[in-house]
């Protein structure tokens, strides 16, 4: 009897604490609060509404009410914020009033949970002094291009997936991309889960993430922390605990001795570890970091970013799916913002530009430009292969361009060159005004088409002519540029797609003319000093006509179209400017003309007043003048190569990863008042000898073994030019010449945008 009238006395107690005492605290403070329900208070978990969702309908049914309204966690009443001035002030102005969470945590037990997020006080404040410089905009700099590999590799293995089923669980998918990056980041392994579905980290994140008894022991711990660290409760299991703790003290004993760095978490926090190397104690106060204390935040980066980040991910893949207007405004934004802003290495210092372009070639031999020899054979050309199909075709090109066969190919250009001064001079009978831009760029054009293409393109007698038209169209970048820097940072999907960069009439018009060249000169027996006949001799060795393999010992018709389609677009343009800019100093320098006319002259009277090949390599005045017009107008400004291996900057702590853009900003170089006295006065005589072209510097050609193949044949057309122009004429300004001359900047090259005017004078 006594132990049932105690039993009773006891539930009495129990009911009038719980139902009578905990639950009417709001009522007893007059403050408005949603009714509870034992035992878990107004916390209502499981069920179809989740507990977010039942705080925002009671959110919406007091907010009205008052600042503040109550709620029940368990049995302890919580305040629940419903002013967002008010919460502002807790977080911010009042938060040396509200520092801590109020979570479980029991470092002497389970010292993996005591973690940033759930300490408090001066602990907390040790913990957030000793971290906040690893989350710097620096620091996330420094670690970005980790995380970007992680992120091309999603898209590699998703478009892998999509061979077999295009209908992907995205939530999935996003789970296994936070899992690599923060195994990565965070725990300094390569986790592969984006291949491997099953792989350890992937299997230990769903364990974390499977709350279960874990998120009742939370609780159980907010509500009654002494009890629970009198039992000596833990909230992980002994495996999940034992893993974590074992990756992260493997990994940092791992580096330290090895000297191991990968721009990630670890690296940063390996830092303050080193300060003390303790690898069990449990002491916090330490300036720098236990293993312990590094685990635990390396833990909690994990459960924070990894289910977060993933959840972030899938939501707004959701949201774009359901609306395609808002994803295809971000996806323009995005490809327009890369486009502005893509990440390369500007290399300040010319002995590093000459490593990385001839000692160090071997990690940087790649342009990273598109190509797509499946789809576009036209552009896999010497300028954009890399690696070993570039090396081939180097190779075989190489023999193409000796000065022997420079000297094979004059007469042909010396032709085209005497044509160029009749045509001017007929032009001159109804205007000695001329755009010389444009005749340069005829010039160029018959050079190109008749060595090249094999083909008389006669554009100096006919403006119109077909070739030249093809010419205008090819360097009239528009559409064709967007997507060639859309190739270049999306190239997997741009060869999904299927994407080309040339029109389709411009890629049927040079292959039909080479196509027919090589053909018509086979079956007859032609041969013409040219470039054609060439390559005519490697094309021979196999006939193939149509096929794209791009091994074989000799020359497909598809490879020959796509050199002389970039000897063209090269060649044409590059030579064409060469000329302009030459002849406008010529126009502004009359001292300089007059020297480099008197000069050419006595050349030739030497040479019996003949023009030819070995004359040309005496005429070094000329050379001077050549050399100072590319000094002060390149037409590429810089060279740029991408990193095919990490690469350490010598006697610096910097690294160029393996797929960073390098450039290097020849135009810079060439202006700098350091390198050269007075950059923007045009002075020939800088050239005078070797030893003042100061080679670290002056690489108009580019350098090392990607050095531009054509440069012989573009120093002797430009001479040939050069000589039989100064022979003939006499070039001063005009009313309607523009100096500086406005450049296109719709292109990368340095080319003059309108006309170039000059007077031109026939001399007797």
């Amino acid at each position: 009897m006594i132990t049932f009238i105690l039993i009773c006395v006891t539930l009495a107690i129990i009911y009038f604490y719980i139902f009578e005492w905990k639950y009417k605290y709001w009522q007893r403070h007059g403050i408005p609060y949603i009714e509870p329900k034992f035992p878990f208070g107004t916390m209502k978990i499981g069920g179809e509404k989740h507990l977010g969702h039942h705080m925002l309908d009671d959110y919406l049914k007091l907010k009205n009410k008052g600042p503040i309204f109550g709620w029940y966690r368990l049995l302890e009443p919580v305040i629940v914020v419903s002013d967002p001035k008010l919460a502002k002030d807790i977080l911010i102005k009042d938060f040396k009033s509200f520092h801590s969470r109020g979570l479980y945590e029991n470092r002497r037990d389970e010292p993996m949970i005591s973690h940033l997020f759930i300490l408090s006080g001066q602990q907390w404040k040790q913990m957030r002094d000793k971290l906040t410089p690893v989350f710097t905009s620096g620091k996330m700099k420094y670690m970005m291009p980790t995380i970007l590999n992680v992120a091309q590799e999603l898209v590699d293995a998703m478009s892998d997936e999509m061979k077999i089923d295009s209908c992907l669980d995205m939530k999935e998918w996003m789970a296994r991309f936070t899992t690599d990056v923060i195994g990565t980041c965070a725990f300094g392994i390569e986790c592969n889960s984006l291949r491997n579905p099953d792989a350890k980290f992937r299997e230990m994140g769903r364990r974390v993430l499977d709350f279960g008894l874990n998120f009742k022991r939370v609780i159980f711990g907010q509500n009654f922390p002494k009890f629970a660290k009198l039992i000596r409760m833990k909230v992980l299991s002994s495996n999940i605990r034992e893993f974590f703790f074992g990756v992260i003290k493997e990994t940092l004993e791992y580096r330290d001795q090895n000297k191991v760095k990968r721009n990630d978490f670890i690296d940063l926090l390996l830092q303050m570890w080193n300060k003390n190397k303790t690898n069990d104690e449990k002491d916090w106060d330490m300036d720098g970091l236990s293993t312990w204390e590094i685990a635990a935040q390396a833990f909690v980066f994990f459960l924070a970013g990894f289910e977060s980040s993933s959840n972030a991910l899938s939501y707004t893949l959701l949201e774009f799916a359901k609306n395609m207007d808002i994803q295809n405004k971000a996806r323009d934004h995005v490809r327009e913002i890369i486009k502005k802003n893509e990440p390369v290495i500007v290399v300040s210092d010319p002995k590093l530009a000459k490593d990385i372009l001839i000692k160090d070639f071997k990690s940087f031999h790649s342009r990273g430009l598109y190509e797509n020899r499946r789809d576009e054979p036209m552009i896999s050309h010497l300028f954009v292969l890399s690696g070993q199909q570039w090396k081939q075709m180097r190779d075989k090109l190489t023999p193409v361009f000796t000065s022997g066969k420079m000297k094979y190919m004059m007469p042909t250009i010396l032709n085209v060159a005497q044509e160029l001064v009749d045509a001017m001079s007929d032009e001159m009978k109804i205007d000695s005004c001329l755009d010389m831009k444009e005749w340069m760029a005829r010039f160029t054009t018959d050079v190109i088409g008749t060595c090249a293409f094999g083909i008389e393109c006669n554009s100096l007698r006919n403006p119109n002519a077909k070739f030249r038209e093809m010419g205008r169209q090819v360097l009239d970048f528009g559409l064709n540029f967007k997507r060639v820097i859309f190739g270049q940072n999306f190239p997997k999907f741009a060869k999904l797609i299927r994407m080309k960069v040339l029109s389709s009439n411009i890629r049927e018009f040079f292959f039909g003319v080479i196509k027919e060249t090589l053909e018509y000169r086979d079956q007859n027996n032609i041969k013409r000093n040219d470039f054609i006949d060439l390559l005519l001799q490697m094309w021979n060795k196999n006939k193939t006509n149509d096929e794209k393999d791009w091994d074989m010992e000799g020359l497909s018709t598809y490879e020959i179209a796509a050199q002389a389609f970039v000897f063209f677009f090269a060649g044409f343009e590059s030579s064409s400017n060469a000329l302009s800019y030459t002849l406008l100093e010529f126009a502004k320098n009359m001292d300089v003309q007059n020297k480099a006319r008197d000069h050419v002259r006595e050349i030739i009277k030497k040479n019996g007043d003949k023009i030819t090949y070995e004359m040309l390599q005496e005429l070094d005045y000329l050379d001077q003048c050549l050399l100072e017009n590319l000094r002060k107008s390149p037409l590429g400004p810089f060279v740029f190569r991408v990193a095919n291996e990490n690469y350490p900057v010598p006697n610096t702590n910097y690294t160029i990863y393996k797929g960073q853009s390098v450039f290097i900003p020849l135009l810079g170089y060439q202006l700098d008042p350091e390198y050269y006295p007075n950059p923007d006065e045009y002075k020939p005589e800088r050239f005078e000898t070797k030893e003042s072209r100061n080679s670290q510097v002056f690489m108009p050609f580019g350098d090392g073994q990607r050095i531009c193949i054509g440069e012989r044949f573009a120093k002797m057309e430009i001479k040939l030019a050069l000589t039989l122009l100064l022979m003939n004429f006499e070039f001063s300004l005009s009313e309607k010449t523009v100096y500086p001359p406005v450049l296109n900047t719709n292109v990368p090259i340095m080319a003059i945008k309108e006309g170039l005017y000059l007077n031109v004078k026939k001399l007797k």
